[in-house]
C-alpha cells in the first residue's frame, strides 16, 4: 500500500557514536515553494521485528497474512497534509526482506542506551533542519517507544510540542534508560 500526495521521500543515513542510523524523511512538496518553516513529526518505533516501514507479520489475535507497513503509511499520510516526517529503523531488532534477526528481549533491553541515542540523533536532525520549526516537532511513539520517549525528554535541548502514544507498552523498563 502507498498513499499518494504532494511529498517526496528522502533516504538518510544519520551518524551516531557507534553506527549509522537508517532513516527516511518525508518532505511536503509545498515546502520547496515557500520560505516558511514547517511542523514535523518523529515516528519512534516499538521493540520487535519490523522493518523501517514498520512492517511485521505480528499478530493482533491472529497472524496477518501479509505485513502492513504501518510507519510508512502513517508518514505518507502526515506528509500529504504538509508535515515533515522522520522515521528511523529500530536499532535493537531489524527485519530485512526474508532474513529476520532480533536480539532476545533481555539483550534488547540491555541495549537501551543505543536505542535512546538513536532517538536523540533523529530528533536532533529535525531540530537542526532549516525548513522545520523546531518549536513544532511532535513525537508519535509506538509500543515501548513511548517509554523511551518519556525517558529521553529530560535530555532533549528543545522539547517536543506533543507526544502521541500508539499502543504504549504497559511493561516497566527493567534497566535504567
Amino acid at each position: 500500500p502507498c498513499i499518494s500526495g504532494n511529498f517526496r521521500e528522502e533516504s538518510l543515513s544519520l551518524p551516531t557514536a557507534d553506527h549509522s542510523l537508517t532513516a527516511s524523511l518525508y518532505v511536503p512538496e509545498l515546502s520547496s515553494r515557500s520560505t516558511q518553516r514547517y511542523a514535523a513529526v518523529l515516528i519512534i518505533p516499538d521493540l520487535g521485528m519490523h522493518t523501517l516501514d514498520g512492517s511485521t507479520k505480528g499478530n493482533v489475535g491472529i497472524e496477518l497474512p501479509t505485513p502492513i507497513p504501518v510507519y510508512r503509511l502513517l508518514a505518507q499520510s502526515l506528509a500529504s497534509q504538509g508535515y515533515y516526517v522522520l522515521r528511523y529503523e529500530n536499532t535493537t531488532c531489524t527485519a530485512r526482506t526474508q532474513e529476520q534477526t532480533c536480539s532476545s528481549s533481555k539483550q534488547a533491553t540491555s541495549d537501551l542506551q543505543s536505542w535512546k541515542q538513536a532517538l536523540s540523533t533523529a530528533y536532533a536532525y529535525l531540530t537542526h533542519h532549516p525548513r522545520i520549526d523546531h518549536q513544532q516537532i511532535s513525537m508519535v511513539a509506538h509500543g515501548f517507544g513511548h517509554q523511551l520517549a518519556l525517558a529521553s525528554l529530560p535530555t532533549l535541548s528543545t522539547k517536543p510540542s506533543m507526544l502521541i502514544s500508539l499502543a504504549p507498552s504497559a511493561f516497566p523498563v527493567e534497566h535504567d534508560i
